[in-house]
């Protein structure tokens, strides 16, 4: 039983962790204007982390930089509280 609770305490960091190489990826693919790697990266990244506004925030300018600017107004309605 304590094994099983050691695991699971050393399993939260890991998705933190996970989420953060996905927007770290996301802006390196950015930045090369690989807008639809750079999307599907960030949409990893919200799976994990769908509270994180900064992360929507860059995924919105990905979009909007893409040329998607209905799918950009549809991501505005449903924008997270900050």
């Amino acid at each position: 039983m304590f094994l099983l609770l050691l695991g699971l305490s050393f399993t939260a960091p890991s998705f933190a962790q996970t989420a953060q190489s996905y927007r770290q990826r996301a802006i390196e693919l950015a930045r090369n204007k690989s807008w639809d790697q750079a999307i599907a990266s960030y949409h990893k990244a919200l799976d994990l982390e769908p509270n994180d506004s900064e992360t929507h925030y860059n995924l919105a300018l990905a979009l909007k930089y893409k040329g998607d600017h209905s799918c950009v107004r549809r991501r505005n309605r449903k924008r997270v509280p900050v």
